[in-house]
């Protein structure tokens, strides 16, 4: 939906009144700069995780899973993953979307596909999540628009190796080949590509699983959002 005009009129204003404007990644800096925001007033500070309750796991599962946590909606790129694992066609896989859905006939769309180990899983507390994330091979999202993406540094702190498009936020995070991977938008066959190399190469999904976690655990802990705000706050006191 698309906002009042009053509250568009409200936010420009508080913007233009603004010594600084903080943005929690690129993709949010260059949407404010698309808008006429001066690059030079903002300030881009990725979030953090708690590392403490988020961390891998030995797996129990022995399937090959794809993940998404989160809204299941169109704009999270629900129908471009579920496209992907049915082109994928890894022999035996799942594919788990957790999380609260926004438009319920997506789940009606996915059904009628007739691909099996499809499965919808209710939202789930906060705690549960770890347990979650460390039972899967990889872990996709497929936003159209995300100006972060909370899961994604979740589930590299689990070790998982994640898929994002290039208008994920949290994409800042991950170095394409690496630990993860950064695809187009609306882009299901490029999805299913790295689905089928990681389902045939678990050695290597493994250890860019191991570079995710290590990713987080140095430079993405909440300590360090802390530090690089504090940081800021001492620069612009001056």
């Amino acid at each position: 939906d698309l906002s009042p005009d009053w509250v568009i009129a409200k936010e420009d204003e508080e913007f233009g009144l603004a010594d600084d404007v903080f943005a929690v990644s690129t993709v949010a800096r260059d949407s404010l700069i698309r808008q006429g925001i001066p690059a030079d007033k903002i300030f881009v500070n990725p979030l953090g995780v708690d590392v403490s309750a988020f961390a891998p796991a030995p797996r129990k599962n022995g399937r090959f899973r794809v993940l998404q946590v989160g809204m299941i909606s169109l704009r999270k790129g629900v129908l471009d993953t579920f496209e992907a694992f049915r082109r994928a066609a890894i022999p035996e896989a799942e594919l788990w979307f957790v999380g609260a859905q926004s438009e319920p006939g997506l789940r009606s769309i996915v059904a009628g596909g007739g691909v099996p180990g499809v499965s919808f899983v209710p939202p789930v507390p906060q705690s549960d999540l770890p347990g979650i994330y460390t039972e899967a091979s990889a872990f996709v999202l497929a936003s159209l628009a995300d100006g972060f993406g909370m899961v994604v540094p979740q589930a590299m702190a689990c070790g998982v190796l994640v898929i994002v498009t290039e208008n994920v936020g949290a994409r800042d995070l991950v170095v394409d080949g690496v630990n993860g991977f950064v695809v187009p938008i609306r882009s299901p066959e490029a999805i299913a590509e790295r689905l089928r190399f990681l389902a045939d190469n678990p050695g290597a999904a493994a250890t860019m699983g191991a570079m995710a976690a290590q990713t987080v655990r140095q430079g993405y802990a909440w300590t360090d959002y802390g530090d690089r705000l504090a940081a800021f706050l001492r620069r612009v006191a001056r």
